[in-house]
């Protein structure tokens, strides 16, 4: 059995293949599948590769639109809370902010008492668009793909 790691930078459309020794390599670029790069490796390249991928992904145009983050500045005459956007990983640390954080791949919103909190929720919640986007772990494949069609 072989084994094949797959990671994908899902920005730039490339799949990397990352095979463990020459015959299966030439094997995979045989297959002549568009957009991948097929490279020897093992699992610890692989996961390399796959935190280049999330890097890539959370610099992209296409990282920011599923998260939304608020802050309380007060409360209105009703005691309702006055909230303004914010940008929770510039927010200055504090224990007494109250925080409503949106993740679109998450139902609902969280709140937050105070930046560590909120700061745990926002990595529970790029986790969670890692995940949405397939880059939360390498694939583990046991045979070569099969070869595009037509």
């Amino acid at each position: 059995m072989t084994t094949i790691y797959l990671t994908t930078d899902v920005v730039n459309y490339v799949s990397y293949y990352f095979v463990p020794d020459a015959t299966t390599l030439a094997e995979g670029q045989a297959l002549n599948i568009p957009n991948t790069v097929w490279t020897i490796g093992d699992l610890n390249v692989a996961n390399a590769q796959l935190a280049t991928n999330q890097q890539t992904y959370e610099n992209s145009q296409y990282w920011l639109p599923h998260f939304s983050q608020l802050k309380s500045i007060g409360t209105n005459a009703d005691g309702s809370n006055i909230w303004v956007a914010c940008s929770i990983t510039t927010e200055p640390a504090n224990t007494i902010t109250l925080y409503e954080l949106f993740c679109d791949v998450q139902p609902g919103y969280q709140l937050a008492t105070g930046t560590t909190s909120a700061l745990t929720i926002y990595g529970q919640q790029e986790q969670a668009v890692l995940a949405w986007a397939g880059l939360a772990e390498v694939t583990t494949l046991n045979a070569l793909p099969p070869p595009p069609k037509g």
